[in-house]
């Protein structure tokens, strides 16, 4: 991609079912702890998975910092994402005017672009130390919409947590109130699993595809 390139915003594709909305989301959904997510077309390298990057909410196609990108209410994100969607993000004007800024800046000051083939934009999560919710991952677990992982069906299965699968279409995400002390956890991921409960960790695209939860 060219550095001074902007990628097409126009309708983009959306990684998220907005509506109905899970009810655990309204337990969060007066933080400033919800952000968009970039998201690539399928990365053959990776086996199929989607590239994901947080992105500045005003210019999606500039990335960001998960920090940066968390200052959003939940009511703010989602209409942020409608709009990308319904009216898209620049005109022909706004592309041409941004290009040319570009151009006047140094390699230096020029904020980075999107560094993968643009398909679209997911609304995403960002659990700060005290946020009302935390996540869990879990990779390569789903085949054909379903969790061929029975351990972890039955634990699905029993538990109150929204679960949904991920937008690799092969992996489970599990969110789920915060308790005392999940923040002395580590936070990161290990052998296919993911723990999202502090600004240490990461970010955490979501998509809406439901599989069982309290929503």
């Amino acid at each position: 991609m060219s550095s001074n390139k902007i990628p097409e915003i126009q309708r983009p594709a959306i990684f998220t079912r907005l509506s109905p909305r899970p009810a655990i989301w309204q337990l969060a959904a007066d933080e400033e702890n919800w952000l968009l997510f970039a998201v690539s077309t399928p990365n053959q390298k990776k086996n199929g998975k989607r590239d994901k990057r947080p992105v500045v909410s005003d210019r999606p196609y500039i990335i960001c910092d998960r920090k940066k990108a968390a200052t959003m209410t939940l009511d703010v994100a989602v209409k942020r994402l409608r709009f990308f969607r319904e009216e898209g993000d620049l005109t022909r004007w706004n592309r041409k005017h941004e290009e040319r800024r570009r151009e006047r800046l140094s390699e230096l000051e020029k904020p980075p672009l999107i560094p993968f083939d643009f398909a679209g934009l997911a609304l995403g999560y960002f659990p700060r130390e005290g946020s009302a919710l935390i996540g869990l991952d879990f990779d390569e677990v789903v085949v054909d919409g379903r969790i061929e992982d029975f351990e972890l069906a039955a634990l699905v299965e029993d538990s109150p947590a929204y679960v949904e699968i991920s937008t690799s279409g092969s992996g489970v995400r599990v969110v789920m109130p915060r308790r005392e002390g999940d923040e002395t956890h580590h936070a990161g991921e290990r052998n296919g699993v993911g723990l999202f409960v502090s600004s240490r960790g990461a970010a955490f695209a979501i998509t809406g595809n439901e599989v069982k939860g309290n929503g």
